[in-house]
């Protein structure tokens, strides 16, 4: 995957990056460094996931779910993935991170969308391991 990494621009793992301080983190660092961190093993089984159309229904979804936060919102099965099991996938990482991840943005009284969307969306977010950042799998809002 080193070649998609430098294809898309993500910046290696550096010891600078990995010491940054917890108190600089935005709400919901962790959950949603989680969610970066499986769609990122996912990828590694399914380039798909990179691909325009995957990219737009699962942003609908994090919009939807996290931003808007619609009562009752489920993620759609079909996700625009090449294989059932993909889509079964990326709809199971999502319905439980997003869950997570709308719950971290209540706890600290993410009321707007407004508000939700500067969160969800902060380019300072990226995952541990990997090092995606949320516009790799959810594009810019």
């Amino acid at each position: 995957m080193r070649w998609l990494r430098k294809l898309l621009g993500l910046e290696p793992r550096t010891p600078e990056r990995e010491a940054e301080s917890e108190a600089t983190r935005p709400i919901g660092w962790s959950s949603m460094a989680a969610l970066l961190e499986e769609l990122g093993h996912i990828a590694d089984e399914h380039d798909e996931l990179f691909d325009t159309d995957v990219r737009e229904r699962i942003h609908e979804a994090a919009d939807r779910r996290v931003v808007k936060a619609e009562p009752g919102y489920q993620v759609p099965t079909e996700l625009g993935m090449f294989s059932p099991e993909g889509n079964e996938r990326v709809r199971a990482a999502l319905e439980v991170h997003l869950q997570r991840i709308a719950e971290v943005f209540d706890a600290f009284g993410l009321e707007t969308e407004a508000e939700r969307r500067r969160s969800f969306f902060n380019p300072k977010v990226r995952s541990d391991e990997g090092g995606y950042h949320v516009d790799d799998f959810f594009g810019h809002p």
